[in-house]
């Protein structure tokens, strides 16, 4: 959720937990089992790294390796709150199965 500049962001909070409790009791059981998380930003700002090479790789290659070996080491640089790649491309696999085999 994002806040105009001024929002008391404590009453905001207060807010948010009400009205989260409100339609919980309507939420599938697996999610309020598993609950929900939110974080709290201090400040906005960014940080829009490129990755470039010399030789031409792919983008689902690159996007692989961010994702594998760069994401989570971002993650956890103090005062980092969210992390999100831009056109992130990920392997995927189609599976048909056939339960009469």
């Amino acid at each position: 959720m994002t806040f105009d500049i001024g929002t008391d962001i404590d009453q905001a909070t207060v807010n948010i937990n009400n009205r989260v409790r409100q339609v919980e009791p309507r939420l599938p059981a697996d999610v309020r089992r598993l609950g929900s998380r939110w974080k709290r930003a201090r400040r906005r700002s960014s940080w829009w790294p490129r990755s470039t090479h010399r030789r031409p790789l792919r983008h689902l290659y690159i996007s692989n390796h961010v994702t594998m070996n760069v994401l989570d080491v971002v993650k956890r640089v103090p005062g980092t709150t969210n992390v999100q790649i831009f056109g992130a491309k990920d392997y995927a696999m189609r599976i048909w199965v056939n339960p009469t085999a």
